[in-house]
């Protein structure tokens, strides 16, 4: 006869098992990681938009949604994956800003928690923010890293 036990067939999925609950929080960091490219990419395109509409209007524009005309960028609010959304802090004057991405509720990367909102403002000061609230200046190898 050929064949596996039954105790054979047992010793395996429990070796199986150990593995996959090893492996698992390893695995959702670097997933984490992986998406964190979504919203660097999203802010740097709100950054290069943002330079373009002061060339043309001699200030920054204050919503992401509107036309240029009416002071914004016509991009959507919400990254392409959905995983991030973005907003803009704009000066009263129209010379600086601060283009902000968080995770969106309904994202994957909500348990992402050493990460969970990105900025970079006018100057190009890259910042983020943990679970906790606190915004940070990235240093590299951090969330922007």
């Amino acid at each position: 006869m050929r064949g596996f036990t039954l105790i054979e067939l047992v010793v395996v999925l429990s070796i199986v098992g150990i593995l996959s609950v090893l492996a698992w929080p390893g695995y959702a960091s670097v997933m984490h990681r992986s998406l964190r490219v979504e919203a660097r990419f999203a802010l740097l395109r709100v950054q290069q938009l943002q330079e373009r509409h002061f060339a043309s209007y001699n200030r920054y524009a204050s919503s992401m949604n509107a036309p240029a005309e009416a002071d914004g960028l016509r991009i959507s609010s919400i990254t392409e994956s959905g995983n991030y959304a973005l907003s803009l802090q704009t000066a009263a004057d129209g010379q600086s800003y601060v283009a902000i991405a968080r995770v969106a509720p309904a994202g994957r990367q909500l348990r992402d928690t050493s990460c969970q909102q990105f900025s970079i403002d006018t100057i190009g000061q890259r910042r983020f923010t943990g679970i906790d609230g606190r915004w940070q200046i990235d240093q590299g190898g951090s969330c922007w890293g």
